[in-house]
C-alpha cells in the first residue's frame, strides 16, 4: 500500500553519500571528494557489501539510458508519499543534473525492477550493524 497511512516521508541522503552517482565507481576516490576528504563521514555507504547492489540499480539505469544519479532521484519522486526530495550537490553541473532527474517519469516496470532489487536488499549499507 503506497498511502503509507497518509504520513509523508522526507528522504534523507538519497544519493547514499555520493555512491549513486557513479563517482566513486570501481573503488575510485576523486580528489577533493567527500569521501577523499572525510573517510569515515558516512563510511556506511563504502562498505563492500554495497557494490553488488549498486551494480543491480546501475544495471536498471543503464537499460532506461539513465544515469544511476537521474533513477534514485526519479524513483523518490515518483513515491507517493515522498512530498519532497532533499538534494545535495556541490558543481552547477550537479544541481542541473538533479534538477533535470525529477522531468523523469519511470515506466511501473522500472519501479517493479527497482523494488525486486530493494526487496532483496532492503538495507544493503547495513546502517545498525
Amino acid at each position: 500500500d503506497e498511502s503509507n497511512a497518509n504520513i509523508g516521508l522526507l528522504p534523507w541522503s538519497v544519493l547514499a553519500g555520493g555512491r549513486l552517482t557513479g563517482k566513486y565507481e570501481g573503488g575510485k576516490k576523486p580528489e577533493n571528494s567527500r569521501n577523499a576528504l572525510f573517510p569515515k563521514f558516512q563510511d556506511r555507504y563504502f562498505r563492500e557489501q554495497l557494490n553488488s547492489v549498486i551494480a543491480k540499480y546501475k544495471a536498471i539505469a543503464d537499460a532506461c539510458g539513465l544515469s544511476l544519479t537521474a533513477l534514485a532521484l526519479a524513483f523518490y519522486k515518483s513515491r507517493v508519499f515522498i512530498p519532497s526530495t532533499i538534494i545535495g550537490a556541490t558543481t552547477l553541473k550537479q544541481v542541473e543534473e538533479n534538477i533535470d532527474a525529477f522531468s523523469v517519469v519511470l515506466p511501473k516496470a522500472v519501479i517493479d525492477a527497482i523494488d525486486e532489487v530493494h526487496n532483496a536488499h532492503p538495507n544493503p549499507s547495513n546502517v545498525a550493524g
